[in-house]
């Protein structure tokens, strides 16, 4: 029934990992299969194992950050998360770029760790820019302990406003703004 077998694996392990395989080769011992023009049909993951299409593994890319400008502040690294629904802006990163009222509002921010915190406020419809090109956005002004280093968090809604593509693999954030 099986005429060639071009695996650089033993049989054995072959079919000890795949399942349907196990089932098969079973079967032919007992006598219960039936030879159908010597063709056998196999699972997408037996496949994947017999052909080696097994991806390699890779690590962590690190985290995605762009270059901001803020009025006369340039935010160096500000971290671009596609898990966060809002942008964050740090208290103090508000003061030193002359806000002191906020619109208010009732969200209370959920972190990773399940904390809780409630903003200070809102900064909406606010001017960021990325070279050339400006982009409004709206920051959840948060009172934090002590300074971040990247204290900015650019969430969804910006990288959506701002047409991003975030390739992992390259470790790289494309931003389509002279595509607008």
């Amino acid at each position: 029934m099986l005429k060639d077998l071009t695996v650089k694996l033993p049989l054995v392990d072959a079919v000890q990992m795949i399942p349907s395989l196990k089932r098969y080769m079973k079967e032919l011992v007992v006598g219960k299969v039936i030879e159908e023009e010597n063709v056998m049909i196999v699972s997408k993951e037996c496949s994947a194992i017999l052909q080696s299409k097994v991806l390699t593994k890779k690590g962590d890319p690190g985290r995605f950050v762009i270059s901001v400008k803020i009025g006369p502040c340039t935010f160096a690294c500000s971290l671009c998360d596609l898990g966060s629904s809002v942008n964050l802006m740090p208290y103090s990163v508000a003061k030193r770029l002359g806000f002191t009222k906020f619109k208010p509002t009732k969200i209370s921010l959920v972190f990773a760790d399940r904390s809780t915190k409630l903003p200070v406020g809102i900064i909406e419809d606010f001017h960021v820019r990325i070279g050339d090109t400006l982009i409004p956005a709206d920051f959840v002004v948060l009172e934090l302990d002590e300074e971040l280093k990247d204290p900015l968090i650019l969430g969804r809604a910006f990288l959506c406003t701002a047409r991003a593509i975030i390739d992992v693999e390259e470790g790289i954030v494309d931003l389509r703004l002279g595509d607008m």
